[in-house]
């Protein structure tokens, strides 16, 4: 059986930094899609060096609108949406791939989120489990692109990953 191909898609503006370090560790998704938002920084080019399918659009304070714009442009079956200050650890990368080889009748998937603050993880002080929908087939989730804090609304059923956790970086 092979499996169902993966987009992974991010926005940035200004993030070659965190691109750097973020994009040589997705090469196991099928594409990458880079949404640039005006960035002054080289983070096109490190899209490029890195075979991301990037675009360039304005910087529009509902950072929403642009995540749309990448979800549509992916072709995967699956979408994992991913900020460039997040870290995919290998065993989220191994939950996910296995996942959508098997998602039952899920159509989306949360997980939990580990904010790192200057190294160290936040694990009290309600800042953990900070959990995520970020996982979805394609077709089956939208923003629907009316705030900046909105959540994707999902068509169907939603299940959680394992206690793989996605890693957020404050520095």
């Amino acid at each position: 059986m092979i499996p169902p191909a993966l987009s992974i898609t991010i926005i940035g503006h200004n993030e070659a930094y965190h691109l750097e370090e973020l994009l040589p560790t997705l090469r196991w998704a099928k594409e990458i899609i880079y949404v640039d938002c005006e960035s002054q920084d080289n983070s096109l080019d490190v899209a490029a060096k890195n075979g991301c399918e990037a675009y360039q659009r304005p910087n529009n304070p509902n950072l929403n609108i642009n995540k749309a714009f990448a979800m549509e442009k992916a072709s995967g079956e699956w979408i994992f949406y991913i900020d460039p200050d997040e870290r995919i650890p290998e065993n989220l990368a191994n939950e996910i791939q296995r996942v959508i080889t098997e998602p039952g009748n899920f159509t989306a998937f949360t997980l939990n989120r580990r904010n790192h603050y200057f190294g160290k993880w936040l694990k009290h002080g309600s800042q953990y489990p900070d959990t995520q929908l970020r996982l979805f087939q394609k077709g089956f989730a939208q923003f629907p692109k009316e705030h900046v804090h909105e959540k994707l609304r999902v068509d169907g059923k939603i299940g959680k990953l394992r206690d793989f956790s996605l890693r957020f970086l404050i520095q």
